[in-house]
């Protein structure tokens, strides 16, 4: 892990060799300001969690004392812990003179810690100011170019017959039966954090991957293929 943060820059001695001493004092240096120095130097970084590779990406760019620091939709796998410590390490930046330019759609997470706000539509900057300055239905209404009365109209929606059923599939990812029905005129949402097994129930679904037990149907009908069976 201290080879990847000290990546590019790596302190040679005699100008051939890695001084690897002074590479982990230079790694070790960069955790302990983002308030991360119980990383092990020595982990892999395949092994630690999303919210730690994301730390040592931080700490990566502050070997080089940046002046201003870029992140880019940075809590988008995190969790609420995660996304905690994230904005510790941020007011700690910002309070030692680090201009930090941070991006991102969830505007409770901009209000709570950015002091100014741009926002962006369709490639151009069309308000700008102080964060204290603006309600969130102002900065939702600069996103889309118009007031917005309601986020979340109601809509009455009758569903028809099941066109999409999943009867107790299981897999060595979903051990646990999972079972679900997808209705005419229903919109079925599938979320989680990276890790949550959301892509492998996907590849289950629509039959990339083979089932150890249970049924698909469509319309009634098993779909058949890499094995899956037709059920009771």
């Amino acid at each position: 892990m201290a080879d990847n943060i000290v990546l590019g820059r790596e302190p040679r001695k005699w100008r051939v060799l890695l001084d690897r001493s002074e590479r982990d004092r230079q790694a070790a240096q960069a955790l302990d300001v983002l308030g991360c120095g119980h990383i092990p130097l020595d982990a892999e970084v395949q092994t630690l969690g999303i919210a730690q590779q994301q730390m040592v990406e931080i700490a990566r760019a502050m070997l080089s004392t940046p002046q201003v620091l870029v992140l880019d939709e940075p809590t988008a796998t995190l969790t609420s812990e995660d996304m905690k410590h994230l904005f510790q390490v941020i007011h700690r930046l910002r309070d030692q003179g680090v201009a930090i330019i941070y991006i991102s759609h969830f505007l409770e997470e901009c209000q709570e810690i950015a002091d100014r706000y741009v926002v962006l539509r369709d490639g151009q900057s069309v308000a700008s100011g102080l964060m204290a300055d603006v309600r969130h239905d102002e900065l939702v209404a600069h996103m889309v170019g118009r007031e917005v009365t309601d986020l979340y109209p109601t809509r009455k929606a009758s569903l028809g017959d099941v066109l999409f059923e999943a009867v107790d599939i299981r897999s060595p990812v979903h051990p646990k039966p999972i079972s679900l029905q997808v209705h005419r005129g229903e919109v079925l949402g599938n979320f989680g954090l990276i890790g949550s097994g959301r892509s492998e129930l996907l590849r289950l679904l629509f039959g990339l991957d083979a089932p150890d037990d249970g049924a698909i149907r469509l319309q009634g009908e098993p779909t058949g293929g890499r094995g899956l069976d037709a059920g009771p």
